[in-house]
């Protein structure tokens, strides 16, 4: 496992947006760091619902922001939110009853959350905000 660095080329050029993306990076990080560092098992599960938090709070921003611009895939683009808010909860319940190795959790996080959505779909509408292009 390794943590994640940040890339110039993932800003979307929606500075709101941008701001959450970067923060869910060092929250996805200092979750790695609790877990190598064998942190309480109560304090990881803290940060965990942090990061669920900080996931519906932007997830729902991200709404506002393409419902506003008219982006064509928007409905699918939420569903993608809704299924990750479901499995996300499946999890919190999971690691409440403390069923599931930690590490599981740093994969889903870089490998479902940051690369399959934030790096896959979400790059997607990254042309709405460049001046001069559309979708």
């Amino acid at each position: 496992f390794t943590k994640i660095q940040w890339q110039e080329r993932w800003n979307s050029g929606n500075p709101t947006i941008d701001d959450r993306h970067q923060e869910l990076i060092d929250m996805t990080n200092a979750f790695f760091d609790m877990v190598s560092q064998a942190t309480h098992p109560h304090e990881i599960r803290e940060h965990f619902t942090k990061i669920i938090t900080h996931l519906k709070i932007h997830f729902l921003e991200e709404e506002e922001v393409l419902s506003s611009m008219d982006y064509d895939c928007f409905q699918q683009h939420q569903t993608i939110h809704r299924r990750l808010l479901s499995e996300l909860s499946t999890m919190q319940e999971n690691i409440d009853s403390e069923k599931l190795d930690y590490r599981t959790y740093f994969v889903f996080l870089v490998g479902k959350v940051v690369i399959g959505h934030l790096l896959t779909e979400d790059t997607k509408f990254f042309p709405l905000f460049q001046k001069g292009s559309a979708i």
